[in-house]
């Protein structure tokens, strides 16, 4: 099953990467639990908290548009993958 090993392994890694990026901004690593538990909800909450710790625009809009783009391929590539085991019976 593609694309639930997909969407897994984008969740454990954004789930690890705000562990670890949330303390060095000053931000709680409960972030990290919400991004775990409600990926969709969170992560992108997260990206945008994390752009007003950062006061950077241009960093802040990278990390936002990097957000939408891992959304974007994880539902395009689980959409996909359905489609095809659809077409293969």
């Amino acid at each position: 099953m593609l694309p639930a090993w997909i969407a897994g392994v984008a969740v454990i890694g954004t789930f690890v990467w705000v562990l670890i990026d949330a303390p060095k901004r000053g931000l709680s690593a409960g972030w990290a639990v919400g991004v775990l538990l409600l990926w969709i909800v969170f992560f992108p909450v997260y990206l945008a908290r994390r752009g007003k710790v950062i006061k950077d625009g241009t960093q802040t809009l990278m990390w936002v548009l990097f957000g939408i783009v891992v959304v974007d391929l994880v539902i395009t590539l689980a959409t996909t993958a359905a489609l095809i085991a659809r077409s293969s019976g």
